[in-house]
């Protein structure tokens, strides 16, 4: 803690040397307070630059002074004191800053307006006072008006001397006791203080906190049970999760539903138009009672590790033109969620068994259907996240999907092949160009030029973009290798680059590429790792391109 750390270092020592060993650790002092402590450091600039009291012109402290004293949304101030301490120095500025005596005192017309435009208010009949800086002593009568006696101690710190161990101290049980006080009404900031209260009931000597807080936690609910249960806990309702209970629904009728006792069925129209709301459609989908799905819907983000992530399974189950979701139910319980395409292909499948969901998903490869199946964990006990993914063997999944759905191998079973070595450097035993593949290829991209469609002079040629088909699939498997590390399904592809030799021929029919992979940079930056891949392609032993990705 803060503050402990500070009376071990620092306050523990004779009182004549606090204000020397206080500046030689000021700029981490004042992060601290900026950072952890109920009692931030005052002296900013109006862009956030932290500064010393005297390099702020006198609106910035009046304006910072609001900030921390003013409670905005409950349009009062932290303590009646505190607005005192804001008039006072408005006085002084006014004096500094006025040339003649004022028909009307500018702190009379303060008191009909918003104390957040104050700044504004003293800078727009004073101009010189937005940009003119505290003299010496109006930084000093500062000091003085912030520990003057018989007021609240002000909830920020405004200088470090040799009255910063007492200050930081002072009156420091009233903030945990008035939050809103507190900046940005940040519990973390505020310490539990032993004060007399607590002490009176403090009975076990070295008792840890977490007895300490259980016993809070328990007696709580037993002040609950026995105020609204009579003390009887038999009484207590038992429900599935704490959260809304279900909204029914109805579906238009462009949905077809079917209902039984063991399942539910829902046929969504081709129509886009006749679709229902999603919200509406994820209710029904979820079902009139509250389970495990109910919980997965409605919650707004999912557990993964310790991070909270997107909610992603209600974007999975969004109309889509002639889906068909099918829910098996056992004592009113989903058990198997199916979602399959208009054309009947399996996209997506949910099974429920002893508190773990498998999550499936399903994506047509060249050979077979490629597969990623997760599992996550339903915690009805956890209010904010019922749902927490289990990351076990889960990058092992996602780079055998990625494998299965990128990669063209037909001729023998898709298997991931890692790469544990960055420095290797990867070739494949050549690609050669067929009829029949520059046709399909044109036409999945849309490419119509009469040279790649027919034969002239007994030649069919090949776009060029085979030269980077050529080098995809090495350059995938860096991209899945464990020498690059997890996280593959938020990649981002950035550019390619394709760069032709000054004697590079035309592609054909016949032509075997080869190529060679290599692994040029890893860098670490804020949004993440940046991979630059480079590669060099062959016909005939003749380098004809170089690609980086």
């Amino acid at each position: 803690m803060f503050i402990r750390e500070l009376y071990d270092t620092i306050l523990n020592q004779p009182r004549d040397q606090h204000e020397e060993l206080l500046l030689a650790r000021k700029d981490e002092i004042i992060s601290r307070l900026n950072n952890d402590y109920m009692r931030p450091w005052f002296g900013r600039k109006t862009d956030g630059r932290v500064v010393d009291l005297e390099e702020m012109t006198y609106t910035e402290v009046i304006g910072r002074a609001v900030e921390l004293m003013y409670i905005t949304h409950q349009r009062q101030w932290t303590h009646e004191s505190h607005y005192q301490i804001v008039i006072d120095f408005a006085k002084r500025c006014e004096c500094r800053m006025s040339r003649h005596v004022p028909e009307v005192l500018m702190i009379v017309m303060l008191g009909d307006i918003d104390p957040t435009e104050y700044a504004d208010f003293v800078g727009g009949m004073y101009p010189e006072a937005a940009t003119t800086t505290l003299l010496s002593e109006d930084a000093e009568f500062f000091k003085m008006l912030c520990k003057r006696r018989r007021q609240k101690p002000p909830m920020f710190m405004v200088d470090i001397g040799k009255d910063f161990g007492t200050l930081i101290q002072k009156d420091s049980i009233w903030p945990s006791e008035h939050l809103e006080a507190v900046v940005g009404q940040d519990p973390q900031r505020v310490g539990i203080q032993q004060g007399p209260v607590a002490a009176r009931y403090s009975t076990v000597v070295d008792e840890p906190v977490k007895t300490i807080l259980d016993d809070i936690y328990h007696k709580h609910i037993a002040a609950l049970t026995e105020r609204l249960y009579g003390g009887d806990e038999s009484r207590i309702p038992v429900v599935e999760y704490l959260g809304a209970d279900p909204v029914a629904v109805d579906l238009p009728g462009s949905v077809t539903v079917h209902y039984s006792e063991t399942e539910r069925v829902f046929v969504l129209p081709e129509n886009t138009n006749q679709f229902p709301g999603t919200e509406v459609w994820l209710q029904a989908v979820a079902g009139p009672c509250k389970s495990w799905l109910q919980a997965w819907l409605a919650a707004p983000v999912v557990l993964q590790g310790t991070k909270y992530t997107e909610n992603k399974l209600r974007r999975l189950l969004q109309p889509r033109p002639g889906r068909t979701v099918s829910i098996r139910v056992i004592d009113g319980i989903p058990q198997i969620l199916e979602v399959v395409s208009a054309n009947g292909l399996l996209e997506f499948k949910l099974e429920y068994s002893d508190g773990v969901i498998t999550q499936s998903v399903f994506q047509p490869a060249v050979v077979s259907i490629a597969t990623l199946r997760q599992t996550f964990a339903y915690t009805p006990a956890s209010f904010l996240t019922p749902i927490s993914h289990l990351e076990e063997h889960d990058a092992e999944c996602i780079r055998k999907f990625i494998t299965e759905t990128w990669v063209d191998n037909s001729d023998e079973a898709i298997e991931f092949q890692d790469v544990t070595d960055p420095n290797v450097v990867l070739y494949n035993n050549g690609i050669t160009i067929t009829e029949s593949h520059i046709r399909a290829f044109c036409q999945n991209v849309g490419n119509y030029s009469q040279c790649y469609t027919s034969r002239i002079g007994g030649v069919m040629h090949a776009p060029m973009d085979y030269v980077y088909i050529s080098g995809s699939p090495n350059a995938l498997r860096f991209l899945l290798s464990t020498a690059i590390g997890d996280g593959q399904l938020a990649i981002v592809h950035f550019t390619n680059t394709v760069e032709l030799t000054a004697n590079a021929q035309l592609l054909q029919v016949g032509d075997k590429l080869q190529t060679a992979v290599e692994l040029s940079g890893i860098i670490n930056q804020e949004s993440g790792k940046v991979i630059t891949i480079l590669g060099s392609v062959s016909v005939r032993g003749k380098l004809i391109a170089s690609i980086k990705s």
